[in-house]
């Protein structure tokens, strides 16, 4: 009979992390250095429409990751390249492509990105993951989508970029005043640096009914 083979190190998918983070956990964890997409600028390029792809980056074995850490503040936007928003191989007699129109200046692929990731994250995946996230406001972004053979075949379809984190958003809010959770783990993660936290984002706190009522 085949012997299990032991994993060594946990394994960690960091999307969007920078590079010094990224270092520092790969001393002790088996890191993929992913993404979400990047931001594209396409000011001044996209009056007669502009054609793109996602650009984001997953692990093909996600559903053997144990730990999700994310930084949801958007990287530096990126130019257009025409090389890298063109298929290469089609298989069939459709080609559909993001569009960009005037005025948009900026194509954010993260939303969408993060529909990806919610359905890769449910998807052959028989336990549960740990996502550590550090927030960026709510957005919601609309997409058009076109078959470049059929003008007639665009399509419409809304993302939030919170849409792997199970829609637990309430509002928009900044300030600077954090209180931490009663846990020893938070504590002992956040309380050196609770001077410097500020947040952009609140949440909905999950409710436990028991006989007596809300706990």
């Amino acid at each position: 009979m085949a012997s299990e083979t032991k994993r060594e190190k946990t394994r960690v998918c960091c999307l969007d992390l920078d590079e010094d983070c990224l270092n520092l956990l790969k001393d002790r964890f088996d890191v993929y250095d992913g993404s979400l997409g990047k931001p594209i600028d396409v000011s001044g390029k996209n009056h007669g429409g502009l054609n793109l792809l996602l650009n984001y980056e997953l692990p093909q074995n996600i559903h053997e990751y144990d730990i999700f850490i994310e930084d949801m503040i958007r990287p530096d936007r990126i130019p257009y390249n025409t090389e890298e928003n063109t298929r290469t191989e089609i298989l069939g007699s459709k080609a559909y492509y993001f569009i960009s129109n005037a005025p948009q200046t900026i194509f954010d692929p993260c939303p969408y990105g993060s529909s990806i990731l919610n359905y890769s994250l449910h998807k052959d995946r028989n336990r549960p993951a740990i996502r550590i996230a550090f927030q960026a406001p709510y957005q919601l972004v609309k997409y058009v989508i076109r078959d470049i053979n059929d003008y007639y075949s665009s399509q419409s379809i809304e993302h939030n970029n919170y849409e792997h984190l199970v829609d637990c958003c309430s509002s928009n809010m900044v300030g600077t005043e954090v209180k931490l959770c009663d846990c020893i783990l938070s504590r002992v993660l956040f309380e050196p640096f609770l001077n410097d936290v500020s947040y952009c984002q609140i949440y909905e706190h999950p409710t436990v009914w028991d006989n007596n009522g809300e706990k």
